[in-house]
């Protein structure tokens, strides 16, 4: 076999009969015709492609330049969205004082104590007085102002806020910046507290907290027994009975002073709810106890300290009652005394 012969063996003639065994299978060409009919096809959806995207333009071009309401109305979506996201507010700051109070915040309560906050610093301020996380009442603090509010007597979680501008529709600053206090802030009756706010270059806030308290003539009102409970030679304590036949003791709890009506038939001690929540407890497990009145549900906490006359305990448990009119010292505190009543009144002494 020459090498022209080779040749063809290894490659099919191009006009090799369809029939022909030489003929390579897969490897048929397309006919002209086909050809053509293919590169027709394609042209066509080319063209319809770019008809469609001619009317999608005119479509938008109409619309960006048409004043119609649907151009209005996105342009306005926007702007509201960028309005949220980054608000352009320069409202005038509110006046020194309380601005905006939660439904929770205790409008009616009586007793109160008048607290200062004293803005040295030239930036505006807002003072968040907390529960938790929930903001109960804002104080406006203006740049080198005070603002002295009546708060009612607790302990409040709080913050401070300021920004580039103050925004009246949102109660926010733009471009706000929060500084919450770790130290909780006590309103006690027994005296006026001054919160000092002032510029400290040391400090990365650019400014530092100070407190001071001023002592008040006057606290909360009680109620004073006919005769005055005395004390008696060993340390024991002499009460005298009021006329309605009870017997009244002055005492405090932490940092509060009060009057217990000494209850023989009660199981514990037990505070009104009101109380407890001046005192900075607002919520604890739920617990029955037994009063001369009979059975009272409410909230079971644990107070620091509790004294009256010469005694004193301390991490005593108290319960918390909701419809109780005065606070009662019952068995839990008097168990270890040794309890002796007589005509004129009741002595308490120290166990033997």
């Amino acid at each position: 076999m020459n090498e022209q012969d080779r040749d063809g063996w290894r490659k099919p003639s191009e006009n090799a009969h369809p029939d022909d065994p030489r003929r390579e299978s897969g490897r048929s060409r397309p006919s002209k015709s086909k050809r053509s009919r293919t590169s027709s096809a394609g042209r066509g959806r080319l063209l319809l492609l770019l008809l469609c995207l001619f009317v999608l333009g005119a479509v938008l071009w109409k619309q960006r330049s048409a004043p119609g309401l649907a151009a209005g109305s996105n342009s306005g979506q926007t702007a509201g969205i960028l309005q949220r996201l980054n608000p352009a507010c320069a409202d005038p700051f509110p006046v020194a004082g309380a601005t905006t109070a939660n439904p929770n915040w205790r409008t009616g309560a009586s007793a109160r104590s008048s607290t200062q906050f004293i803005n040295q610093t030239p930036v505006d301020r807002m003072v968040d007085l907390m529960s938790g996380e929930q903001v109960l009442i804002n104080v406006a603090l203006p740049a080198n102002q005070t603002s002295a509010i009546a708060v009612p007597l607790g302990t409040y979680a709080w913050r401070l806020r300021h920004g580039a501008a103050w925004c009246a529709a949102t109660g926010k600053f733009v471009r706000e910046q929060r500084t919450i206090i770790t130290n909780g802030l006590d309103i006690v009756a027994s005296s006026t507290l001054t919160v000092h706010i002032e510029p400290d270059a040391q400090h990365p806030s650019g400014f530092s907290l100070r407190t001071s308290d001023q002592p008040v003539v006057s606290g909360t009102p009680v109620v004073a027994a006919p005769e005055t409970a005395r004390t008696l030679a060993g340390g024991g304590l002499f009460i005298p009975k009021a006329a309605d036949g009870h017997y009244y003791l002055d005492g405090m709890i932490e940092d509060q002073r009060v009057q217990f009506m000494v209850d023989t038939g009660a199981t514990g001690v037990a505070i009104p709810a009101e109380l407890a929540r001046q005192l900075g407890y607002y919520q604890g497990p739920e617990v029955t106890s037994n009063t001369a009145n009979g059975q009272a549900v409410g909230y079971a906490i644990r107070v620091k300290r509790l004294t009256f006359g010469p005694f004193a305990a301390e991490d005593v448990r108290v319960a918390a009652l909701p419809a109780l009119p005065v606070p009662l010292l019952g068995m839990s505190m008097l168990q270890t005394l040794e309890i002796r009543q007589t005509a004129a009144g009741m002595e308490l002494r120290p166990a033997r």
